[in-house]
């Protein structure tokens, strides 16, 4: 495994992730997805390949830092460096997959929408901060877009080249369970605005 990809575990403190690796025994992918994946990157990603969850876009960021720097300086970086982003905000990416092949450490970022929809500002925003981390013949980005449906209009978004897979995004479905529900409220008769008698659970 890179060094890289060290120091990206190195930085992943998320409660969430750790639970889980502890709660499942291992957080790996599933081989049916690790070929979806691939395919629609040209990829072939190992069973080893390291997964992390809700991963902060600083730590990719700082990891990459490191790395072509030295960690000689991992205690005392300038703030001159300007390492946009990093501490101003928390923006991540939904799924890191990350692994190295013949001296090339790839990164496959996932960005995911299940329910909620897609927030154009809030994925221009991640577009932005992702084309600051320098790529190299060592290292290797990869962007993919999940949902139930595709991103209704990705021609608003200034995608960067590296981004798209014969000039396109890479898409895969994300299928909902059939029986989702939701929980709202509801009056039978007309109340004052921001008054309710019942919850009511509908079908997603």
């Amino acid at each position: 495994m890179s060094n890289l990809i060290e120091l990206l575990k190195s930085f992943n403190r998320k409660e969430r992730f750790i639970l889980l690796e502890k709660a499942l025994d291992t957080f790996r992918l599933s081989d049916d997805f690790r070929k979806e994946l691939g395919d629609h990157l040209g990829l072939e990603i190992p069973d080893c390949a390291y997964v992390a969850m809700d991963y902060h876009i600083g730590w990719i960021q700082m990891a990459v830092y490191l790395e072509n720097n030295g960690e000689v300086q991992r205690n005392c970086i300038p703030i001159t460096e300007k390492i946009i982003g990093i501490n101003d905000n928390q923006q991540d990416v939904d799924l890191l997959v990350a692994f190295t092949e013949e001296s090339v450490t790839h990164l496959v970022l996932i960005e995911a929408k299940a329910d909620t929809p897609w927030d154009y500002g809030q994925l221009d925003g991640k577009v932005k901060r992702l084309q600051s981390i320098p790529q190299s013949d060592t290292l290797k980005l990869y962007f993919v877009l999940m949902s139930p449906r595709p991103l209704p209009d990705p021609n608003r978004i200034e995608w960067e080249a590296w981004m798209k897979k014969d000039g396109h995004i890479p898409y895969i479905q994300l299928p909902l369970p059939s029986n989702l529900c939701k929980i709202t409220r509801w009056n039978k008769r007309e109340l004052p605005k921001g008054e309710y008698e019942y919850y009511k659970i509908e079908p997603r």
